[in-house]
Parts: structure tokens; sequence; C-alpha cells
């Protein structure tokens, strides 16, 4: 009787003890005071017989008692949150989800915020459509009507490009030097009977694995845009394969306009907005005062005009007195597209501009010759072409162009880089050149096609 006395006496104290845990856990407020390290340990056994409610209902109400207290936490509390949640682990497996710290969300940085906002260069390309005069950027297709001397640009750079780019003599040493990329050339590549002499084979292929080389550790070694400025040097300073002593490579040198600026007044005009100077290309390719046809054209232009004049779009004291035919903007591998394009379309608005006050600021009849330019974002080299409309003044920037785009990460893409570079200055030296001077710099001081036609219409009147 006693014994039983005794068990009776134990199951209510133990039972007694679990009100006492229950109630507190009810109490957010007392809840870490009466549950204390002292507290008997309560077997998981008691939960498996409460209702799934009740459980629930306990769990809730430890959880927010718990969270709360740890992100706010006393001076009497700090202390005791450690052995509490400790102690409440051993005894209650189930409620160790309370120990969680509760993350609030946070609303977007303004940063990312920031980075979402509308692109200005994007927006700059649009709103030139509106200015003065319209400067229109567009890929070729058949909504852009390309005027004749236009097609004959194009088809001049692009038939045949990359056939007999590569002589036959260096076959085994492109096999030697890229084992992979020697299987994607095509027969077509190599020369059927090589002009090159064997020095000028060697010295082509010394300069091809130097682009090459330099191309490639641009690339991999993640080097700035001026690195990428070397390279376009190096290429267009050599000739291609069959080229041999290129005689127009001498008219011709390459100007660094990075840090000059364009005339101002030549610049579109965006209804009293301002583009800045400084969106301009990189290089430029200009015809040569070395060279003694170019030399005699500009002095007698500038003798012809009282005071002399500029023959280039820009201010500098130089590159201001020679006329800049191409230009070429380089961004580093990865680079935006559309800041090179920006950046290149306004340098050759400007240009085109300046070529029509030559002419006296009108477009002259059969229109202005167009301009040509590069962009070179790390490894790909994009041509543009670039033209005034006639009758309207609108400048259309229209490119890239799918044949006329090639690049330096393999050797046969190089060989087909020289090639269309060469094609390039010879359409340069050939076309644009004898437009040039006898219709804008007039050289000789002779009477301009252009005069001659204003001429007799003044001597014979309708």
């Amino acid at each position: 009787m006693a014994k039983c006395e005794a068990s009776d006496t134990t199951l209510h104290h133990v039972v007694n003890r679990w009100l006492v845990d229950v109630r507190s856990c009810y109490d957010p407020d007392s809840a870490l005071e009466t549950c204390s390290l002292s507290s008997p340990t309560i077997s998981a056994s008691f939960f498996a017989h409460l209702p799934p409610s009740l459980l629930a209902s306990l769990q809730r109400k430890r959880f927010h008692s718990v969270a709360f207290k740890m992100e706010y936490p006393t001076e009497d509390t700090r202390s005791i949150t450690s052995a509490s949640t400790s102690q409440a682990s051993r005894r209650i497996p189930t409620l160790d989800f309370a120990n969680r710290v509760i993350q609030e969300p946070t609303p977007p940085s303004k940063r990312s915020t920031a980075s979402r906002s509308p692109s200005p260069t994007r927006k700059l390309l649009t709103l030139l459509e509106q200015a003065r005069p319209s400067v229109n950027f567009s890929q070729p297709d058949g909504a852009v009507a390309q005027p004749q001397r236009v097609v004959e640009l194009r088809k001049w750079l692009s038939t045949d490009l990359g056939v007999g780019v590569i002589p036959r003599a260096l076959k085994e040493r492109l096999r030697a030097a890229d084992p992979d990329g020697f299987d994607d050339v095509p027969s077509s590549a190599y020369m059927h009977n090589d002009l090159m002499t064997p020095v000028e084979v060697d010295r082509l292929w010394e300069q091809t694995r130097l682009i090459y080389r330099d191309a490639r550790r641009c690339n991999n070694r993640r080097k700035d845009e001026s690195a990428w400025v070397d390279v376009v040097r190096t290429v267009l300073r050599t000739p291609g394969a069959g080229a041999g002593a290129d005689p127009t490579l001498e008219m011709f040198e390459i100007e660094s306009i990075q840090t000059q600026q364009i005339d101002p007044n030549l610049l579109p005009d965006l209804h009293n907005r301002a583009i800045s100077t400084a969106k301009k290309a990189d290089l430029a390719l200009a015809f040569s005062p070395d060279d003694s046809t170019v030399a005699k054209a500009l002095r007698s232009a500038s003798a012809s005009r009282p005071g002399g004049t500029t023959f280039s779009q820009m201010m500098d004291a130089y590159t201001s007195t020679v006329p800049l035919v191409c230009g070429i903007e380089v961004k580093e591998a990865g680079g935006d597209n559309n800041e090179a394009l920006l950046q290149l379309g306004i340098w050759t608005a400007a240009g085109l501009e300046k070529l029509k006050g030559l002419c006296g600021g009108e477009v002259p009849a059969g229109g202005l010759y167009p301009f040509m330019g590069w962009t070179v974002v790390g490894h790909e080299w994009k041509l543009h072409l670039s033209w005034m409309e006639e009758e309207s003044g609108r400048i259309l920037i229209v490119g890239p162009f799918s044949p006329l785009t090639t690049g330096t990460s393999t050797y046969f893409d190089i060989f087909k880089l020289l090639e269309l570079a060469c094609r390039l200055r010879r359409w340069l030296a050939e076309r644009y050149w004898p437009w040039l001077s006898s219709e804008v710099l007039r050289m000789d001081g002779q009477q301009s096609t252009l005069e001659q036609q204003a001429s007799s219409i003044s001597i014979n009147p309708p």
C-alpha cells in the first residue's frame, strides 16, 4: 500500500511539473524564466499522447516567444537564451526549429534599381533619328535602298572574299600552328599560283602570327581597350597575301583620335540638346601628306581658299588638315556593341557633314561618296557603310554586312581581314581619291565638274 502511494506521489509530481511547462508555453512573458535549466526532463512520449491541434499550438507559441527574445534580447535574458534553447533541444526535439534566425525581407538596393534604368546609349541612338540632319542606324536589308556607289563599293569588298587569301607555301606551317583550326580552312582559301616571293611569304607569316598571338593574349588575359588598339594598328599596317609591295599602303597613315574633339558645328543638332564631342572613334585612316600626290592636292586646295581650310571633322591642329576616310571604334572583348556603333556613327555623320561643306554646303549631283568604318569588339571586326541621301540630307549608318564580318580569333579569319583591309585601301586610292581630289579638293586650282555644270547653266539659261 505504501509502495502504491509512493508511485502516485511521484507521478503526481511529474504531472505537476509538466503542467507548469505547458502553462509557461502559453505565457510568452514568463517562458524563459519558467523553462530554466532546473526543469525536469520530460520524455517525448508525453507528446505522443497529445492531440495534434494542442501540440501545434504549443509549438507555435514556443516558436514566437523564443524568436522574439532572440531578436530583441535584454540583459537578463541574453545569458539565459543560449542555455534555454540548448536545454529545449534536449527536452523537446520537435521544437528545434525555434532556434532559427528569422530574416526580414529587404527592399531592392538603389544600385540594382539604377541598373534597370533605360540605357542612355540606346536612347541616343533613337534620338539621333530626330536630329538635323537625321542619323539612322540600320542593318542591311531590302528596306534600305542603297545608292549605286554603295552597291559598287559593297561588291568591290565582298566578291570572293576569303578565296585565294593564303599562300600555298604556308599550308604546312598553318597545319603545325593550329591543327584543329586547319581542318576548318576551305581549300579555296589557298592560292593556286603563289605570286609572292619567299621573303614576302615569310614576312606575311610572321605578321599573321604576331596578330594572332597578340589578339589571343588580349582575349585570354582580359586586356583593356588600349591593348586591342595595338592589335588593330598591326592589322592596318600589314599587306594582304598577293599584295607584295602594296603601293596603296604608303598612301595612308593611321591617326589616333581618342583624345581629340569633333568640331561641334558638324555634330547633328538634337534641338538644342548637346551631343558630347567625346563620342568619336578611336582610330582613323587618313590620306598621308607624305605621299606626293596627296601633298600636292592638299597644298593646291589650301592655296585656292582664302585663309586656308580644314579637311576633316576634327579640331586637332594636325588631323584637321588631312582627309580622314575610315573610322575604327575599338572595344575590349565583351564590350558594348551599341556604344561602339554610336561613337562610330557620330564621328561618321560629322565627317559626311564636313564633306558636304567642302562641296559648297550642298550634296552634289550623284551624291557624296560613302564612308566606311569598323567597330572592333574584341576579336570581331564589323564593317559599316555610311552615306548621305542626296535629296533629304539624311545620314544612314548601315551594317554590319555578314560577308564582310571577320576577325582575329583564327588564322583564316586574319588572312581574310588582311585581304579586306587591302581591298578597302585600293578602293580609297583608285575610286575615292580621284573624286575627292577633283570634285572636292579641286586639285591644281582647276574648275571642278560641279562648277563647270553651274557655268554651263548660267550661260545657257532655259
